[in-house]
């Protein structure tokens, strides 16, 4: 990638040199400042974002001329959030025309559910990074596409219909990258419901959504540090207010009976949700 391209209306370039810029604060790999962030990755490259939708990128002496992966979460995520959207640590499908969140811990099964959604007609939005249009006049919050690419073990990459399946780059666990057929239509779907993936009871009352919600924002320290972090709170108790959110199970490995209780509660909680 050499010459500019577009990026969920970013523009993206690559550089030779970064400009000094005056810095806010800094967090682990980066620097936040009051127009942007700039974020780097290992020695692949070091990302540059500016507010007027602009990401520059400087490759290392490990850049192998793809993007890594991290330009596609934290990057993007980090990005999105600085124009005034939310950004949530979650993969999204769509049924009946609303969109649907599963977050929860790394490990708690989110892209393995997704896939078994797939599987019973549910139609995919995105992997692992969400992000949120908050409210907008007598719109609420809308769930925009994702990337179109979706981790998983092979055994459940099986279960889906993949334009595409290679293994994931650089990934020990063996996981493959696949890429589904079905995917949402549209640019972005009403957000009906959120379920977050852990122990505790079904029903997650809007107080306890609130206390919880905050956690499963995407880069959270990034995100609390970054300008803007107030009205993002604000959108957080608005959507512990306005969305339906539960709780599914983990599962961890694979115990087939359990995925699918799961699997068969989320398709019922949803129907639910959706009347």
């Amino acid at each position: 990638m050499n010459g500019a391209v577009t990026h969920r209306g970013f523009e993206v370039r690559r550089v030779s040199q970064l400009p000094q810029r005056g810095i806010i604060t800094r967090r682990g790999r980066g620097e936040i400042y009051d127009d942007g962030f700039r974020f780097s990755w290992t020695n692949v490259a070091t990302f540059d974002v500016q507010a007027a939708r602009q990401i520059s990128y400087l490759p290392r002496g490990g850049w192998r001329g793809t993007m890594p992966d991290t330009f596609f979460s934290t990057v993007t995520a980090l990005a999105m959030a600085g124009i005034g959207m939310l950004p949530l640590h979650a993969s999204a499908i769509e049924l009946d025309g609303r969109a649907f969140l599963f977050a929860g811990k790394a490990g708690a099964g989110k892209s393995t559910l997704t896939a078994e959604l797939l599987a019973k007609g549910a139609r995919f939005i995105g992997d692992d990074l969400s992000v949120l249009a908050p409210p907008d006049g007598k719109m609420g919050f809308r769930v925009t596409r994702g990337r179109p690419l979706i981790r998983l073990h092979p055994a459940t990459a099986a279960l889906i219909d993949a334009a595409l399946c290679e293994h994931a780059p650089e990934d020990a666990r063996g996981k493959l990258l696949a890429q589904p057929r079905i995917r949402a239509a549209d640019a972005a779907y009403p957000l009906a419901g959120i379920f977050l993936l852990g122990p505790g009871p079904a029903e997650v009352p809007p107080s306890e959504a609130l206390r919880l919600l905050p956690s499963h924002l995407f880069r959270p320290r990034w995100l609390g540090a970054m300008p803007g972090h107030g009205q993002r709170r604000a959108w957080l108790l608005d959507l512990a207010g306005r969305v339906t959110v539960r709780r599914l199970a983990a599962v961890d490995g694979f115990d087939s009976v359990a995925r699918r209780l799961r699997t068969d509660a989320a398709m019922a909680a949803m129907a639910d949700i959706n009347g």
